[in-house]
Order: structure tokens, then sequence, then C-alpha cells
């Protein structure tokens, strides 16, 4: 058995929260001794006839998890004279995406401002309709290629009958010198 010093003091925190209408709070135990917190649990909510709502969740040692997209829990061995673990809460940031590496915050910050529209991608649509209808087609970016001295092109407002994978597709098919410095946004707008 696992000893956790799970007090009377950490049930009327509990309790307390729920008198505040606050969110129920996650409560994070060795995952040997969950059910036995939530006995403690149940026994007080008997004695005050509260709820004592809350997120039990029990993690052995070398698990992990989220409190929130960007905040995780991790449980590690500790040693002491009694079985026990303990827990480090970190930050996770999200990683820049594959096509902006190398790219610095300014140059991301005005691809981003300044992409260039290409909202249709293979030949179901020609170049002339898409001008038609004031689009722009791949093609049409393909066919100016040696002009454009940019040494990043961002392609942006696809059509919607797209899926993102067939723009990734059809992005990491152009050839030199598009390839390598064309990127497709296609979150955020």
């Amino acid at each position: 058995m696992m000893y956790v010093n799970f007090s009377t003091w950490r049930i009327t925190n509990v309790a307390t929260r729920g008198l505040y209408r606050m969110k129920p709070p996650t409560i994070i135990v060795p995952i040997s001794v969950k059910e036995d917190v939530e006995k403690l649990f149940e026994i007080h909510r008997k004695m005050d006839q509260s709820e004592l709502k809350h997120n039990l969740v029990g993690l052995d040692v070398g698990e992990e998890f989220s409190l929130r997209d960007d905040l995780k829990v991790k449980a590690f061995r500790t040693y002491h004279v009694i079985p026990s673990q303990g827990y480090i809460v970190y930050s996770v940031k999200k990683k820049l995406k594959s096509e902006y590496i190398g790219l610095s915050g300014n140059e991301i910050k005005n691809l981003k401002a300044s992409g260039v529209e290409c909202t249709f991608l293979n030949d179901a649509i020609t170049m002339e309709h898409a001008k038609d209808y004031g689009h722009t087609h791949l093609s049409e970016i393909i066919s100016y290629a040696d002009r454009l001295q940019n040494k990043a092109i961002l392609l942006i407002h696809f059509s919607a009958r797209y899926t993102v994978e067939e723009i990734q597709q059809a992005v990491s098919a152009l050839p030199p010198p598009l390839a390598g410095r064309t990127f497709a946004l296609t979150e955020g707008f």
C-alpha cells in the first residue's frame, strides 16, 4: 500500500470550491491508491451530505496527464521510508511548423501578412476560369516562378473544395525554383 498524505483539509478544500461554484479541481494521486482516495470522498459525502465534485486522476511513475493544452503533470519515483511518488508540472510550447523552420520571426510575420492567393490547384479549374472570377491558379504562379525573387512564398485563400492533404501534396510537388521556398497557410484564415 502506498501512503498518501491526503488529509481532511484537502477534502474541505474541494467542498469550499463547490460552495464558491468554482470548477471542480483535478486531483492527482498514485494509481495504486486512487480507489482508496475515492472511498475517502464517498465517506465524506455521506458525513456532510455534499457533492464534493472533483476529477480524480491516478498516475503511475512515468505517466503524464494533460491539465490543459499547454500544461502537463508527470509522476516520478521518490525515495522515502514509505512508498511515495512526486509530480512535476510543466508547460508545453507548441512547436514551430516545419515550413517555418529556418525563417526569422519577422519573416514569418511578413509571410502571414503578405500571402499570395492560390485558390485553385489542379486542372479541374483552368487558369482562365480562375482569372475570369478574380482568382489565382497554381499553374499561373508556376509560370511566374523565374521572376519571383521572394525568399519565401506563402500561398493563401485556397478553395474549400481542397483538403489540407491535397494542398500539401500540390505544394510538395512544385518544381524548382518554387520547391523548398513555397508554403501553404492552411490555418488561421
